[in-house]
This record gives C-alpha cells, sequence and structure tokens, in this order.
C-alpha cells in the first residue's frame, strides 16, 4: 500500500503503461472501449485451463485464466456479479478456442478480455504449460518486477506429482523440487493422476499454490 500511495503521487514520472496500472489499483475504471481500441490484441488458439471464483458478500468475482497454444501468452479474464446474476460473458474451463483477445493497459499484460471467439471445442491434447517450478517462480518474478502489485498467476505445470507430508501437501515437478499446496485434501487428485506426474492447471499467490485443475491422459479433470 504504502509503495502504491508513493507510486500515485509521482505518476507522471512513470511509464505510461505503469501509469494505467497505478490508476486502476486506486480505483479508476478502463472503459471497454478503450480496452476495445487501444489494447495490445493476441489471435491464437486459445485454452482456458482453469477457472476459480471467489465469493466476497455480495459481489462474485471470476478469474478464467487463458494460454495460448502458439504464442505461450498468459491471459486473465476478470468477471464480476453481483445480487447473484450471472457472469455478462459464459467462460468454461476446459475448452480452447480459436480467439482475439485484447489486453488491458498495463506493464505486466495479464488482465484482458475476449474480442471474438469461434470454434468452441473441449480442450484435447497436451496443455502448454512449464515443465519446472523453477521456470514457473522465474516467470512470475518476471511479470512482478514490471507490476508489483500482481497478486495471482496461473500456470500449468506439467509432469507434476501431489505429495502429503508432515505439513501439508505439496506439488513436486519432474526435477525433484516441490512448492507448498493450499490447505485441502488431494487424495482424490492423487488417484486420478494414480500416483504417476500429471499436468496440473495453478494459482500461485508467492506463497501457495492452488489447484484448478489437472489433465491425464488427454483428459481434463476441474479440481
Amino acid at each position: 500500500m504504502q509503495l502504491l500511495i508513493h507510486a500515485y503521487r509521482r505518476l507522471e514520472q512513470l511509464d505510461a503503461s505503469l501509469q494505467s496500472d497505478v490508476r486502476q489499483l486506486v480505483g479508476w475504471s478502463v472503459p471497454q472501449e478503450e480496452v476495445d481500441r487501444d489494447g495490445e490484441k493476441v489471435e491464437d488458439q486459445w485454452v482456458v485451463i482453469g477457472q476459480r471464483i471467489d465469493d466476497a458478500e455480495r459481489v462474485r468475482v471470476q478469474r478464467s485464466w487463458l494460454i495460448g497454444r502458439t504464442t505461450n501468452r498468459t491471459a486473465m479474464i476478470l468477471q464480476f456479479s453481483a445480487g447473484g446474476q450471472p457472469f455478462s460473458e459464459v467462460i468454461a474451463a476446459g475448452t480452447q478456442q480459436q480467439a482475439v483477445v485484447a489486453y488491458c493497459p498495463g506493464a505486466a499484460k495479464q488482465r484482458a478480455k475476449f474480442l471474438s471467439r469461434t470454434g468452441i471445442e473441449p480442450v484435447h491434447g497436451p496443455l502448454p504449460g512449464t515443465a519446472t517450478l523453477g521456470a514457473l517462480l522465474d516467470a512470475a518474478a518476471e511479470q512482478l518486477a514490471r507490476q508489483p502489485w500482481i497478486q495471482q498467476f496461473g500456470f500449468v505445470v506439467l509432469g507434476a506429482t501431489f505429495v502429503p507430508g508432515p505439513q501439508g501437501w505439496r506439488l513436486r515437478d519432474e526435477q525433484g523440487d516441490s512448492l507448498p499446496l493450499a490447505r485441502g485434501d488431494y487424495w482424490k487428485a492423487r488417484a486420478v493422476g494414480g500416483g504417476a506426474p500429471t499436468d496440473v492447471v495453478c494459482e500461485w499467490n508467492g506463497d501457495e499454490l492452488q489447484p484448478l485443475a489437472l489433465v491425464k491422459g488427454g483428459d481434463y479433470w476441474s479440481l
């Protein structure tokens, strides 16, 4: 918070993209027409790798994580719903589609929206992702270096294993490195993989991983 206040007081000294991030963080809204007009546009076969919904009193927040098969770019589509109303756009985890997304102005190029999409189908084939947890941390660090207020990162860890331990569950990659999982019971996830490595969709918040889905033998399983 102190860093954000410091940045806002010196807003004109920041790069234009970081200025946009700071404005949004202190409450300025970005008009959708501005995103449509000025946002970076990327066309790809976009895979909705995972989704999370947080209930905060009267408002529900949905984060849908996407990865482009060709560009390997990651995008997060954020939607809000108040008073029990449905989200404005139906986005199903475990699907893929040829689409154009526009990134909101900002330094990290994370939040985005669909401009167009066609040919929505269930995901098939291996997911694009990273083979090591070290690469996951490097990618998160790179984004934080550009925009230090990011709170979540969406990733696919290829060939990962759910491992129980005395201090809680961890996710281990094929190199033997591991990171802590959010508090929960992951025996079902381990059973789906038969104890063998699987491709795991997860959200990293800097302290722990929250698994969202896994892919085994081409089948997508929401967690």
